[in-house]
C-alpha cells in the first residue's frame, strides 16, 4: 500500500482508498502514481492498495486485500489526527 498525505497538516484530511482496475487479473498500484499525488495536492489523504492477481486472488482473497492495509493505515493516521476515517471514499480505474 502507497500512502499520499496532503502537504497541509491543518487537521484532519478526507480519506480516499484508491483500488487499480485490471479486472482482478492485472494492473499495479503504480500505474496510479500521478492520482495519487494529485489528489494529496487537493488535500486528501490517498490509501493507494494493490491485490493478489488471478488465479491467487480468487475471490474473496482480492477483496479481502484491499480492506485489510487501508483499514488499518486510515486508523493509525486517525490517531495521528492526519486522516478522518469517516467517510472514507473508494475510487478506482479500469
Amino acid at each position: 500500500m502507497d500512502l499520499y498525505l496532503p502537504a497541509s497538516d491543518a487537521g484532519a484530511h478526507p480519506t480516499v482508498l484508491f483500488i487499480h482496475g485490471g479486472s482482478w487479473s492485472g494492473g499495479d498500484k503504480t500505474h496510479f502514481v500521478n492520482a495519487g499525488r494529485r489528489l494529496a495536492r487537493s488535500g486528501f489523504v490517498v490509501a493507494s492498495v494493490n491485490y493478489r492477481l488471478v488465479p491467487d486472488g480468487v475471490f474473496p482473497n482480492n477483496i479481502e486485500d484491499c480492506r485489510a492495509d487501508p483499514a488499518d493505515a486510515v486508523a493509525r493516521l486517525a490517531r495521528g489526527r492526519s486522516a478522518r476515517p469517516s467517510p472514507c471514499s473508494s475510487i478506482g480505474a479500469a
